[in-house]
Parts: C-alpha cells; structure tokens; sequence
C-alpha cells in the first residue's frame, strides 16, 4: 500500500498567535499530550506553509518555534524550565536569546 500526500493550498494562512502556542505548551506541561505530538504541531506549522504568525507577536513567537524545532531537530530535551521561559517569552512578547 502505497501512501499518497496532497499539496494543500488556502487564499489566507492560519494565523497563529502567542496564545495557541501558550495552550499547546501548557498542555504539554501538565501531560495532556505527548512531546511528539507538541513536536509535530510546531513542524506542521513550520513547514506546511499554511500558518503565518501574529503581527503584534511575530518575533517572540518565531523564537520559541525557532527552539522546539532545535528540540525536534537535534533530540534535546524539553524541560519544565525550557517550558516556563517559553510561555514568559510569548506572554511578555520577547524574543528567546
């Protein structure tokens, strides 16, 4: 059985603000879903080309996405404190240096 993929194309990208990322990583946190899971939402909004970032939060959010994607790519670990830094980043919209 051979696996086909669809190339999706949409008139207007998904906006993703600081708070969807907040949800996800809180989520995360208390054990509601899986590191993978987390993981694979970062790199489908990374890769698809169906998602652009918030204006207002654009750069913090690029950041933190920026650091779980390192965390996917190179097999690091995704800490309690990497979580709070992340979440304090989207919610005071800093970038994560």
């Amino acid at each position: 059985m051979s696996l086909e993929l669809k190339e999706i194309t949409i008139d207007k990208p998904v906006e993703i603000c600081n708070n969807h990322v907040i949800i996800l990583l809180e989520n995360f946190k208390k054990g509601n879903i899986s590191k993978h899971t987390l993981l694979d939402w970062v790199n489908t909004v990374w890769f698809s080309g169906l998602f652009e970032y918030c204006d207002e939060n654009c750069d913090s959010i690029a950041s933190v996405m920026n650091e779980l994607e390192e965390i996917d790519e190179n097999g690091k670990e995704l800490t309690y404190e990497k979580i709070k830094r992340y979440i304090y980043a989207l919610k005071n919209n800093i970038e994560i240096i």
